[in-house]
């Protein structure tokens, strides 16, 4: 019996571990920020939080863009493996 779904290797493995590790470690910039920003007392450094805070969202949504694969890597994709997997045999063409 096929899996339904398999691990990556190689670089896309690496790549998946990286980007695991770049979220991690902005939703720990982000807590602390909202932290740090709870206890600042002064203007500037309130302002400085925010700074980060921004800075952190849009890495958030870099890492985000880069999470999806292109558009032409996966078109036509899940079709033929759905096929592939339903009737044991390839397409024609794979």
């Amino acid at each position: 019996m096929s899996a339904w779904f398999a691990m990556p290797r190689g670089a896309a493995a690496v790549r998946q571990a990286a980007l695991a590790e770049l979220r991690a470690t902005l939703g720990a910039i982000k807590s602390a920020a909202r932290l740090l920003g709870d206890a600042c007392p002064t203007p500037p450094s309130r302002s400085l939080v925010r700074a980060i805070s921004r800075a952190a969202a849009r890495a958030e949504r870099a890492v985000a863009r880069l999470e999806r694969p292109p558009k032409n890597e996966t078109a036509g994709a899940s079709f033929r493996t759905a096929r592939r997997l339903r009737t044991g045999y390839p397409e024609s063409g794979d």
